[in-house]
């Protein structure tokens, strides 16, 4: 009787569990305006002939991807805003 009911047990414990919240204060954090950067105007410069549209790049594999963050964290000048 009790190994029936102990796979229902644990889900509502994990159902509870997942309710709690962490009370931390949060600092709300703004990104820089792109002018005040060398490396921000440099892609403001390379993104001027496309008149405001929005773009993106497909990065083929995971050595290209790393490489390009490593490249942004190394032209940071003030701070590093990193999403995970």
């Amino acid at each position: 009787m009790i190994r029936r009911l102990l796979p229902f047990f644990l889900l509502g414990v994990l159902a509870l569990g997942g309710c709690a919240t962490v009370h931390a204060p949060r600092i709300p954090s703004d990104a820089l305006p792109a002018a005040q950067s060398s490396f921000g105007r440099s892609i403001q410069a390379q993104a001027a002939p496309y008149k405001g549209r929005s773009g993106f790049r497909l990065l083929p594999n995971s050595s290209e991807a790393f490489m390009a963050r490593a490249e942004l964290i190394r032209n940071a000048q003030s701070s590093l805003d990193l999403q995970y």
